[in-house]
């Protein structure tokens, strides 16, 4: 995992999550990292307005442990992910 700053923009109309993962995207929300509202999308790069505040922000320990929860439980990592998604998409 890189670990950089990162925000994610979806359409609430667009935006479907089962409800027992629910508590996982509010979570992001509440961190400033997931967002289905635009206006407040653009309130949060307002405030961002200098690189310390974006490192002081994502650096938070409450964001980063939000950041590896949430990772936890949606990131799919292998040691072998080149080979696995090699077979997956392969011919027999």
């Amino acid at each position: 995992m890189l670990n950089k700053p990162t925000i994610i923009y979806c359409n609430k109309k667009f935006f479907f999550v089962k409800k027992k993962n629910n508590k996982y995207f509010n979570r992001l929300k509440k961190a400033s990292i997931f967002f289905d509202d635009i206006n407040k999308l653009i309130l949060f790069f307002n405030r961002l307005d200098s690189e310390k505040k974006i490192q002081k922000w994502w650096f938070d320990k409450k964001l980063q442990l939000t950041v590896k929860s949430f990772n936890k439980k949606f990131q799919y990592s292998s040691k072998n992910w080149d080979t696995e998604l090699i077979n997956k998409f392969s011919v027999e």
